[in-house]
């Protein structure tokens, strides 16, 4: 359960009870993830942990050392083969699910500052996976991307903002915190165009769809926009309220809002 619930719970799908639950020592940050019969959890403060996903015994748990502030917005936690990803602070890390060791660390960004807030850079989920391509931002620092095949970063680039990212086999975008959209080639992190059209509109995190970026703002729309200029095409209208997220599945845009709605949309 990700948000400010401090526990997991496995539920039997055929008989609908709680097979289940364990206590865990802060709240999730990320929507646990299935794999091998295990269930992976990331925590408020960093640690990663496996269950066994019949009975949930703890196999193992993985503390890593950091900065002492951590965000309370979503993280990183996703796979590569049979590689774990967590972000962990700055960094993304591969973790063996099996035994629970860390198999490499690449950073996204290099905190910087005088104090803790300002050095705050923890990588903000989702993040996007293309081939052995894993891109993430990090907090109002940088956004880049690691090949997680070797295990090293490929290119970051800075830049505030505090949303997740969207990408496709050509490009990474993200908006910035004046929500200016900027594109980067997913190979080598060039510049591929930048957008003000949007600033000061609360953007949601974008997603890239058949050729254009789809984000939505705080006032209910849906803008769509060329993949390749950075123009936009058309807009959207939902039921008014802020688009809290939008999720690709199977070739659809889910767009969530924080009235509670609902929207499916196709782009052409």
């Amino acid at each position: 359960l990700p948000g400010d619930t401090a526990r997991i719970e496995h539920h039997e799908l055929v008989a609908g009870r709680v097979a289940w639950k364990k206590a865990l020592p802060t709240p999730v940050i990320a929507a646990p993830l299935v794999a091998g019969e295990r269930v992976f959890t990331l925590t408020l403060d960093r640690q990663v942990l496996a269950f066994d996903v019949q009975d949930g015994r703890k196999i193992w748990e993985l503390r890593r050392p950091g900065e002492p502030l951590t965000l309370a917005k979503a993280g990183v936690l996703t796979s590569y083969k049979d590689t774990l990803i967590v972000g962990q602070g700055s960094r993304l890390a591969g973790v063996d699910p099996v035994k629970g060791q860390l198999r490499w660390e690449a950073s996204v960004a290099t905190p910087r500052g005088t104090n803790e807030v300002e050095r705050l850079a923890d990588l903000v989920g989702p993040a996007v996976r293309q081939g052995e391509l894993i891109c993430a931002r990090a907090f109002q620092s940088a956004v880049g991307c690691v090949n997680a095949e070797r295990g090293s970063a490929l290119w970051n680039r800075t830049v505030g903002g505090t949303n997740g990212i969207g990408a496709d086999d050509q490009i990474v975008v993200a908006g910035d915190a004046s929500d200016r959209l900027s594109a980067w080639k997913l190979a080598n992190g060039d510049l591929a165009w930048t957008g003000d059209q949007f600033q000061l509109r609360k953007l949601s995190e974008p997603v890239v769809l058949n050729k254009q970026v789809l984000v939505g703002d705080y006032e209910g729309y849906v803008h769509l926009v060329d993949r390749d200029t950075g123009k936009t095409r058309s807009r959207l209208e939902t039921d008014g309220s802020p688009v809290l997220t939008i999720a690709l599945l199977n070739g659809t845009a889910l767009v969530a809002t924080k009235s509670g709605g609902l929207f499916a949309i196709k782009a052409e």
